[in-house]
């Protein structure tokens, strides 16, 4: 299966800081920090909020002893020992499933998140340099981590985006993977972690994928009624063995083929099937994830009855990328079906060659038998002509190209006085950011633009209001103050 010649060029840092004008939309900010999607919502494990701990733990307030030589487990809040927890779980307990990927060859920083979405304590662990973040100490007694430090207010690290993950944020001249731990992402810590540092890996040691352009991408009716019965048709593989997966395998490398074809931009499921797919396939095969998502498809686009139930799936923080989400699924999917197959594919992937490559080197397909394999996919795997209710479904949920660009955020000189004073101390003007955003550095964006965010959730709070349930299209005298 031929793959896109383009350019290559490293995609854009997965947690860049956009440039956003905050005040111009702080209320749906403050409103994204109190609550989680709804994929979050679902959640059945509870964990400790970072907030709620009011107390703080007694190595951040003793003041006879501001630096102590090192830190007990039981010294730390029940939200730092849960996050703790997920830290082991996620690094030591991790069993092996991918030649070449060492956590320790990974420096981590772990900052806990509170429910104003500000940095309070940290961990820090394969990290030459940890002092660099805060006034770092040793965590005593936790096995497989001898280097794990405790950091009771991190400084120095920029405030990250909502549900980011850095991966070369220089600390310390140390290129260092921060991991937020969000309150709601308490919940499946260690999974996101896991998936995360495996990009860092990717990042750090594997060829340079191609460009990854996803605006470009066709979202055609066609395009995505095809798509489900190829997942179809991989769910049908996954679940046989024999000459039903082969065939099967067939139907579904007929499918890609054909889509490529008709839809050149495929070439990005591919591509994202490499990003995204291993990094899903290595969280199933070293999470507990393993044991609830079998098999290893997209339940999705194939195992729901009703489109307006999929579509309701993607509800809220996740409407607008529904159609984009396959691609972790159907990449993990092939991986195992080449594992089944017996391809030492790791290597290959490494080099960004495609997973639907590869099934085709082990699977052959002629090509005069592509039209006659999708006919029999069709036949086989959308017997009842409801694939097209699933593609509309997914459709729904896009963004339109067709659509007018969205609103513009308005100029920086909009911005409150202190914003404007605080830019001003770095040298710059309101007029000379409108016209070159990229002068909002990551340094002064947290400084001055996230610095007034915090200190207008703080104002709030004092203030006895609750984040969860403010009505911000109606705030009483003492929240708006809070934003002048």
């Amino acid at each position: 299966m031929p793959q896109s010649d383009s350019t290559r060029e490293r995609p854009a840092n997965r947690a860049a800081r956009p440039i956003t004008v905050l005040w111009l939309a702080i209320a749906l900010v403050i409103a994204s920090c109190g609550s989680g999607s709804s994929e979050e919502a679902s959640a059945t494990t509870a964990a400790p909020s970072a907030e709620a701990e009011a107390t703080p733990n007694a190595a951040a307030t003793d003041e006879a002893d501001e630096n102590p030589d090192s830190i007990e487990r039981s010294e730390l809040s029940a939200a730092e020992n849960f996050v703790l927890d997920e830290i082991v779980e996620a690094v030591v307990d991790r069993p092996e499933a991918w030649s070449g990927f060492n956590l320790e060859e990974i420096p981590t920083i772990v900052p806990l998140i509170d429910e104003s979405g500000m940095m309070t304590s940290a961990f820090a662990f394969f990290h030459s340099n940890p002092e660099a973040a805060g006034d770092a100490v040793p965590v005593n007694g936790i096995d497989g981590l001898p280097d794990l430090h405790y950091i009771p207010q991190i400084v120095d690290v920029p405030q990250p985006e909502r549900f980011s993950f850095d991966f070369d944020t220089n600390v310390g001249g140390v290129q260092t993977y921060v991991f937020p731990a969000e309150t709601e992402l308490q919940q499946w810590f260690s999974n996101v972690f896991v998936h995360e540092a495996f990009h860092a890996f990717q990042i750090q040691t594997w060829e340079e994928p191609d460009n990854l352009d996803q605006q470009a991408y066709d979202l055609e009716l066609r395009n995505y009624e095809l798509a489900v019965i190829e997942d179809r048709a991989l769910i049908a593989a996954y679940e046989s063995n024999g000459d039903e997966r082969t065939e099967a395998i067939r139907h579904f490398l007929a499918l890609r083929e054909t889509r490529l074809m008709e839809f050149p931009t495929t070439t990005l499921d591919g591509q994202q099937e490499v990003l995204e797919g291993t990094a899903e396939w290595f969280e199933w095969r070293t999470t507990e994830r393993s044991e609830v998502d079998a098999p290893f498809a997209n339940p999705f686009s194939a195992n729901i009855a009703d489109p307006a139930e999929f579509a309701a799936l993607w509800a809220g923080d996740f409407a607008g990328v529904a159609p984009l989400q396959r691609w972790y699924h159907t990449g993990a999917t092939q991986l195992e079906l080449l594992d089944q197959l017996g391809v030492d594919w790791q290597p290959r992937l490494e080099q960004q060659t495609w997973p639907a490559t590869l099934l085709a080197e082990a699977v052959e397909v002629d090509p005069s038998e592509i039209d006659s394999l999708v006919e029999a996919a069709v036949a086989a795997y959308n017997p009842l002509g409801d694939a097209a209710g699933f593609a509309e479904a997914w459709l729904t949920a896009a963004p339109s190209q067709d659509a007018p660009p969205p609103e513009e955020v308005g100029s920086f000189a909009d911005a409150p006085s202190s914003v404007i004073e605080c830019v001003a101390g770095y040298g710059l003007t309101a007029e000379q950011i409108d016209a070159d955003p990229s002068l909002l550095t990551d340094e002064i964006n947290a400084d001055c633009v996230e610095g007034f965010q915090a200190r207008a959730f703080q104002c709030m709070a004092d203030a006895g209001i609750d984040l969860d349930t403010a009505d911000f299209e109606n705030l009483p005298p003492e929240a708006i103050v809070c934003f002048e």
